[in-house]
This record gives C-alpha cells, sequence and structure tokens, in this order.
C-alpha cells in the first residue's frame, strides 16, 4: 500500500523559522491534501516528547493525529558517510567508507532494537509503529565533480548499500 507523510518540522524552520505554522493547522491542511501521515522530528515547537512530558499531553497529541484522519507511514534514517567532527555527505565508496566513520550494520542493529524497545519509548503514546523503514542515502557531491564521476560514485555507493539491504527488502527480528 502506497502512503504518504511530509514531517511537521518541515513548517517549523527555513522559511516558517520566524513563524512557525501551527500543529493544528498542520494537521487539518495535511488531511485536506491527502496526505496519510504525519512524522514526527524530535525538536522543534510541534510535538515531540521534550515538550510534552505528561502522558495526558501525549495522549492528547495521539488522539488530535487520528481525529485528523492521519498516522505515522515510514521511520525514515538519513545515512550520510562522514567524520565525527563535521556534517560531510560523501558517498559510500571504499574511499569515502575508509575515511568515514558510518557502518551499516550498527545502524541496522540500532534500528532493531528501536523497533523491539519502542513500546517502552514516550513516542508510543503519540503515534503508532511504522510499519516500514526507509534508509536514505543523503549524498551531496561538490560543485566540481563532474556527472560521470557522480554517476560512479552513487553505482559504487549503491552496490555497498545493497550488500546490507537485499532489493526485496529485509525483515527486523523484533
Amino acid at each position: 500500500m502506497k502512503r504518504i507523510s511530509i514531517g511537521s518540522w518541515a513548517y517549523s524552520i527555513g522559511p516558517y523559522a520566524d513563524n512557525p505554522v501551527p500543529w493544528e493547522e498542520i494537521l487539518r491542511k495535511l488531511a485536506e491534501l491527502g496526505f496519510d501521515g504525519v512524522e514526527l522530528g524530535g525538536f522543534g515547537i510541534h510535538p515531540n516528547p521534550d515538550i510534552m512530558p505528561e502522558k495526558a499531553q501525549r495522549d492528547a497529541c495521539r488522539q488530535q493525529v487520528a481525529d485528523a484522519g492521519l498516522g505515522a507511514v515510514a521511520e525514515i534514517v538519513h545515512l550520510q558517510q562522514t567524520t565525527p567532527d563535521a556534517s560531510h555527505h560523501w558517498p559510500f565508496t571504499p574511499e569515502y567508507n575508509q575515511r568515514g566513520h558510518v557502518e551499516i550494520p550498527p545502524i541496522l542493529e540500532a534500528l532493531e532494537q528501536s523497533h523491539r524497545e519502542f513500546a517502552n519509548s514516550p513516542l508510543s503514546e503519540v503515534m503508532a509503529p511504522v510499519d516500514r523503514a526507509w534508509l536514505i542515502a543523503e549524498i551531496i557531491p561538490g560543485s566540481t565533480k563532474t556527472e560521470t564521476a557522480l554517476l560512479d560514485e552513487l553505482k559504487v555507493s549503491s552496490e555497498y548499500l545493497h550488500q546490507f539491504v537485499p532489493e526485496e527488502g529485509m525483515t527486523l527480528e523484533i
């Protein structure tokens, strides 16, 4: 089943930083536009565990989302090869994998653990568990990189990442 969501944080950063769109308006508008879900960030003015410490607050938020006809759609994990002291968006090639510190097996283990322990998370009181996760490679080439070099790096990155996640996806043991 195809389901489409958008993150509430998109309406609290960038052009909305000085005047964020209120939570209730986001829910109403996303439902009107035909979205299926809303994704919660762990920051900002919209619902998150830091600003909703009481269970009653989280229950009310979950009810607001349900009343709008929305739900959680997917967990999205952005992957970028980088170093601990920077925010590089390198490709997952042997050269950059050797320089960077991001390794895919520990990420998959952490993802599996987070799903296993979801019921103990404050987010479980706000949203239902997601039934799929997407790993998104964030690769931003330098301005002097040629198209041919970029395409080669993307192909190598895809092959590298596919050795951990098969084409048909994978099932987490939770």
